[in-house]
C-alpha cells in the first residue's frame, strides 16, 4: 500500500516540521470515570481526589535531575474516532485523565521509569482502574514544542493504522491544516519504544477554547480532506481533548 493524497488543495501542503527534540517521553492514561454514553467524561469527586495525587506525584517526578517536565490533565471531551479508528480490533481511548512526563533525552527513560517516583505516580493511576495505558517513546516529527506551562485546549491523538509509515506521511498533511486553519505552531509526535496499542501518540496545544475548537473541525474541508485522507490510507485518529491541571 502506497500513500495517497484525496482532494489536493494548494492551501494545503505537509506540514512544516522543525528538528524533533531528542527527549524521552513516559505517558499514563487512565479511564476512571471515562464516557459511556455521549462524548463528555463525568465528574466525581474520586477524580478530583485522584487528579490532586497525581499533581503531587509529578511534581516529586519533576524535581529528578533527568526529568525536563512532568504535567497532569483532565479530559474535557471524547471525541468519536475517525471512521478507520472506530473498528473493534482498536483500543478506544477513553482516557479522562492523562499524565505526560518528559525526561532530558531518550536514555534517561529506563532510569527514570524504574525510579521510586514515577512508580509512585504508575501505581495512583493503576490503582484507580482497570482501563489504563502506559506509552513510552521518543519524537519522530514536531510542529514546533508545546507549550505545557500554560493553560490551552491540549489534543491528544491516539493513532492507529495498517502502515505506520503511511500513518506518518497522513499525518504531516493533516497537520498541514491545522498549520492552515488554525495557524498552529506546536505539535509532537511520538513513535512507541515498547509495543503499544498506538502506531504514535500525538499532542498539540491549542489556543481556543472547546467551543471554538468544534468551530475549526466543523469546517466542510475538515471532512473533504482530513478525514478522506485518514480513511483512504486507513490510518485512525483517535482524539481526546484535555485540560492542564
Amino acid at each position: 500500500m502506497e500513500f495517497k493524497l484525496i482532494n489536493p488543495n494548494p492551501k494545503y501542503s505537509r506540514a512544516r516540521l522543525v528538528e524533533p527534540p531528542t527527549r524521552g517521553y513516559l505517558h499514563l492514561a487512565a479511564a476512571v470515570d471515562a464516557p459511556t454514553e455521549g462524548r463528555f467524561p463525568s465528574p466525581s469527586k474520586e477524580k478530583s481526589d485522584l487528579i490532586d495525587r497525581l499533581k503531587d506525584l509529578a511534581r516529586q517526578v519533576e524535581r529528578l535531575e533527568s526529568v525536563a517536565k512532568a504535567t497532569v490533565y483532565q479530559a474535557v471531551i471524547v471525541p468519536t474516532p475517525s471512521v478507520y479508528g472506530q473498528q473493534k480490533e482498536f483500543r478506544q481511548p477513553r482516557y479522562d485523565v492523562a499524565v505526560l512526563v518528559e525526561t532530558n533525552d531518550v536514555d534517561a527513560l529506563e532510569a527514570v521509569g524504574k525510579s521510586e517516583e514515577y512508580q509512585a505516580l504508575r501505581d495512583a493511576v493503576t490503582a484507580a482502574t482497570s482501563d489504563t495505558h502506559e506509552f513510552k517513546g521518543h519524537c519522530l516529527e514536531s510542529l514546533g514544542e508545546v507549550d505545557v506551562t500554560r493553560p490551552g485546549l491540549f489534543l491528544f491523538n491516539y493513532n492507529v493504522s495498517e502502515d505506520p509509515k503511511i500513518a506518518l506521511r497522513t499525518w504531516e498533511y493533516c497537520y498541514g491544516w491545522f498549520q492552515a486553519e488554525a495557524d498552529l505552531n506546536n505539535a509532537t509526535l511520538l513513535e512507541p519504544d515498547s509495543p503499544s496499542d498506538y502506531a504514535y501518540l500525538s499532542y498539540a496545544r491549542f489556543d481556543l477554547d472547546l467551543p471554538s475548537f468544534v468551530e475549526l473541525i466543523s469546517k466542510p474541508s475538515m471532512g473533504e480532506y482530513i478525514s478522506t485522507n485518514l480513511l483512504a490510507n486507513r490510518v485512525g485518529s483517535m482524539p481526546v481533548l484535555y485540560d492542564l491541571v
